[in-house]
């Protein structure tokens, strides 16, 4: 049988009920250590294969890997229910595994409550400070903020600007181009002798394409590197939001393929 990775909302799930710590009896080992270090184990109660202990060939793959049949032990807990399947048998897995979340369960979901309203109160606080700021402002110039866009909206938003930001270096490069064009019908116009300027070679020539290696190089180069930055953090937030929702999945596959289009073909201008 081939063997499945479990859900990581399953195991999320399984870990905010287990208050860091191993489901046997009286023990208190964590599992995961104040760095960041998993030192615990998630279990199957019924084995996942075949000759495991407790194996039950009729649940599915799917049952085998469901929150129901997975335990958080430490390493030394794992190993004694294993090796004593008749003694630690389904039934009496399940009530310990009942009887510890059970525990933790309840002053989980209280200060989970708690926390969540303090952080949605304190984010309510700071758009409404932002909004006031925009409120205050008297001189019709200020740049707005708006507080109820969506994660999927504001990302599309900084897509357009790299198109229009492109846009305007793009203008800018036509404008440093035709300096000199400008320079010889004011000339004309002034009654001034253009030719003159024929005799300053274009390298000591202030206004010959002087800011070529800016609008050229620096500019394109910065903007690639910018979007690049862009289109991983897209990827990563969607990475995140689709573990707890399915419906941004659209949006992961969509910028990881941007993503990888995009560096296939990202070069420094040189």
């Amino acid at each position: 049988m081939p063997r499945k990775s479990v859900d990581a909302n399953t195991l999320r799930f399984l870990y905010g009920k287990s208050g860091n710590k191993c489901a046997f009896p009286d023990c208190c080992e964590p599992i995961f250590e104040d760095d960041g270090t998993l030192t615990g184990e998630c279990c199957h109660i019924e084995a996942f294969s075949r000759g495991g202990a407790r194996f039950n060939p009729e649940t599915t793959i799917e049952e085998k890997n469901a929150e129901s049949n997975l335990i958080l032990l430490c390493a030394r807990h794992h190993k004694i229910i294993d090796s004593h399947p008749q003694e630690y048998t389904t039934v009496r897995l399940k009530e310990i595994k009942q009887q510890h979340e059970k525990q933790y369960l309840r002053d989980t979901r209280e200060l989970n409550d708690k926390m969540l309203f303090a952080l949605w109160k304190s984010m309510k606080d700071y758009w409404r400070e932002l909004q006031q700021i925009d409120k205050l402002a008297d001189n019709g110039l200020k740049i707005p903020i708006n507080p109820n866009i969506g994660i999927v909206s504001l990302i599309s938003v900084l897509e357009d600007f790299f198109e229009e930001f492109e846009f305007l270096i793009t203008q800018l490069r036509y404008d440093d181009m035709t300096t000199m064009d400008d320079l010889e019908s004011l000339c004309n116009a002034a009654g001034v002798e253009f030719t003159q300027f024929d005799k300053i070679p274009y390298y000591e020539n202030p206004l010959w394409n002087r800011s070529w290696e800016l609008l050229n190089i620096a500019f394109p180069n910065k903007s690639r590197e910018f979007k690049l930055i862009f289109l991983q953090l897209s990827v990563k937030i969607f990475e995140g939001l689709s573990v707890h929702n399915d419906e941004y999945k659209v949006q992961l596959e969509q910028y990881k393929q941007k993503l990888k289009e995009f560096h296939e073909h990202n070069y420094y201008n040189d």
